[in-house]
């Protein structure tokens, strides 16, 4: 950008125009005193302006901005500066890391390098509150998408969209962080097979995770979810689902040609108390837990499963005579503990 050429810059203003980026060439413009850009696009700031030392003046109104965050925007100019200024010293490592001190910011960068060697980029329990999209966008430009991303025992609440860059990505792991939902992005990620999202705070299966359609194993374990809506068959190459310790109540009708494929489901610890008879489609389980529920009869859909060889039903208010049994003929492990049973049937 010729821009960045211009060094006795004092003003810029560029309003009401229909930006979408500014150039990182703005932090060579060391006389900025006043930077005019609002009514525009923009959606995330290049951290070298936080080089522009002199800048007094940054109007940024009327703009989409999702970096910096609120918090930093409503403390002013300076306030804005010196975050950037953070940043652009840390190399695209998160601000939570950066407070930590160097010792935080080396090990994130060094996780950054593992991951171009190993496909594996491991940011386990680092106490990160946000994945900068930067960050991963670095990552790919620099040596390609990683295989495996591991974000376990966080505390991050919003997965970027920036996401969808990781285009080699199988397996992505956000166990034990703050995520309510996930971006439209992730779908996106035909190669992704495994999702694993258990200790969030997920109150709704939403159309977004309805849509990441290349999922074989989806693990959706102590959320806050309450129904299964009829929408999540659209997961049609899913193998092991995993809701359990929710507080499903409702099980909505599934298509039929949703879910045929899913060998292991695992509903255990909810709140329900009947199945579709839409849950005959499923014929190729083998496993199945609906363990500690309401339940107090079996569809008649369930003697289509005649591939199942673990069933467990403990703890639910079942009695001999709901039990739709004699078409599992494969059985190896049956749990009937704590029902209404007055016979074995």
């Amino acid at each position: 950008h010729e821009l960045g050429l211009l060094t006795s810059l004092t003003r810029l203003r560029a309003t009401n125009n229909k930006l979408r980026e500014l150039p990182n060439e703005l932090g060579n413009l060391e006389s900025l005193t006043e930077l005019s850009v609002a009514k525009n696009l923009l959606s995330v700031l290049p951290t070298t302006l936080g080089m522009l030392t002199a800048l007094s003046v940054l109007v940024l109104t009327e703009n989409p901005l999702q970096m910096p965050p609120e918090k930093i925007l409503r403390r002013g100019t300076s306030a804005i500066v010196n975050y950037l200024r953070v940043l652009q010293d840390a190399g695209g490592a998160p601000i939570d890391v950066v407070i930590r001190g160097e010792e935080a910011v080396a090990a994130f960068h060094e996780a950054l390098d593992a991951a171009r060697s190993t496909g594996c980029l491991n940011l386990r329990a680092r106490f990160i509150e946000e994945i900068p999209g930067h960050a991963l966008e670095g990552l790919v430009s620099q040596s390609g998408s990683p295989n495996l991303l591991d974000l376990d025992v966080n505390l991050i609440s919003v997965i970027p969209m920036e996401i969808h860059l990781l285009r080699n990505l199988t397996t992505a792991k956000f166990n034990y962080n703050r995520i309510r939902d996930v971006p439209p992005e992730l779908s996106m990620l035909s190669s992704l097979t495994c999702l694993e999202l258990r200790y969030n705070y997920f109150a709704e299966f939403s159309r977004h995770l309805c849509g990441i359609t290349s999922l074989q194993e989806l693990y959706l374990d102590s959320n806050e979810l309450q129904e299964l809506p009829g929408e999540a068959s659209r997961l049609c190459r899913l193998r092991i689902l995993s809701i359990s310790n929710n507080g499903l109540r409702l099980i909505s009708p599934l298509s039929p040609l949703g879910f045929t494929g899913i060998v292991d489901l695992n509903l255990a610890r909810n709140g329900i108390a009947a199945l579709p008879e839409s849950i005959g489609c499923m014929t190729s389980l083998t496993r199945v837990d609906l363990s500690f529920n309401r339940l107090t009869r079996l569809p008649s859909g369930a003697a289509s499963l005649t591939g199942v060889v673990d069933l467990k039903l403990a703890y639910n208010d079942l009695d001999t005579s709901s039990l739709v049994l004699d078409a599992m003929l494969q059985l190896t492990t049956l749990d009937l503990a704590a029902n209404r049973l007055a016979g074995i049937p």
